[in-house]
């Protein structure tokens, strides 16, 4: 450092000439005080310095530890014993600055310590990823021969793969089709259902209709059968009274008058022509209806019959 210092000297301070006299007193605390205010960690911007009026402006970068260098190297030259001459006895205000100064350089002698510290830290950091860098490249080359050794189980592989990806495709497909299969058996069976219900539906029906068809028959046969009885009944009455009127006029023909007996035997012709006329041939009629309704009833019901029997 003395050695740089002493051939830069010139150079880089100006107020320093080749003797070692000082120019001006007051410019190198300046120029330190100027230097370490606007150096920091990561500023390495120029620095104007200006010692005295008569010099020019000298720009330069420096880094932390060039930096600590020579703000040691102008306080102690500043300070040295006749190298100021009769002017440059310490002030209080350089004596304070001086003391920021040390305590600025000292600030950059920590940070330098830091990072220091830091580099070797970041150094065995370095170290340690090469070492796992390392291992990683040998694990990797030795997978890369195993992979060479397993080319052609790979390759067995994918052809499995590609029969098993077939079976696979072809087995959806026929999964497909059952389930089409299916949903259509199910509608059909739904459909079913629904005939099934409806079928129900009308069988109740038709069964209800016969029975109302049984009891509309029962009741023609009962009335049909109170008529067929009525008619027996009639007719027994009508020839019990011919009978009996015959009887009555072989009997009492003796000793009847004849204009009564010839009156008798008049009225019964009236009635016998008024029963031809009147009475037989609206009974005839009425019996003919009731069996042509006995008949279009049991032709009615008969269907049903074989429906439910079936």
């Amino acid at each position: 450092i003395s050695v740089n210092f002493a051939s830069n000297t010139s150079k880089n301070f100006p107020w320093k000439t080749e003797t070692g006299a000082t120019k001006c007193s007051p410019a190198p605390l300046e120029a330190v005080v100027a230097f370490a205010s606007r150096t920091s960690r990561h500023d390495r911007r120029p620095v104007s310095v200006r010692p005295c009026p008569s010099v020019h402006d000298v720009s330069w970068r420096s880094t932390p530890r060039e930096a600590t260098c020579a703000a040691y190297l102008c306080h102690v030259y500043g300070k040295g014993p006749g190298s100021c001459g009769p002017h440059c006895d310490a002030s209080p205000e350089q004596e304070q600055e001086i003391q920021m100064l040390k305590s600025k350089v000292a600030s950059l002698e920590d940070e330098i310590r830091r990072r220091k510290e830091e580099t070797s830290q970041l150094e065995s950091i370095v170290r340690e990823r090469t070492a796992q860098m390392a291992a990683l490249v040998g694990e990797l080359e030795l997978l890369q021969k195993l992979n060479v050794a397993d080319d052609e189980s790979v390759m067995k592989a994918n052809t499995n793969v590609d029969m098993l990806e077939k079976q696979i495709e072809r087995l959806g497909s026929d999964l497909e089709d059952q389930v089409r299969k299916g949903e259509s058996l199910e509608a059909r069976a739904t459909e079913a259902e629904k005939n099934w219900h409806e079928f129900s539906r009308k069988l109740e029906h038709a069964e209800n209709i016969n029975v109302e068809q049984r009891k509309k028959i029962k009741d023609l046969d009962d009335r049909l059968q109170n008529a067929q009885d009525k008619l027996s009944e009639l007719e027994k009455e009508a020839k019990l009274k011919a009978e009996g009127s015959m009887c009555c006029f072989q009997v009492h023909a003796m000793w009847l008058p004849h204009w009564l007996a010839v009156r008798v035997v008049r009225c019964q012709e009236v009635a016998s022509a008024k029963w031809q006329v009147h009475g037989k041939p609206v009974l005839g009629p009425l019996m003919q209806k009731v069996a042509e309704k006995s008949t279009y009833a049991q032709q009615l019901v008969e269907p049903h019959l074989q429906k439910t029997q079936n």
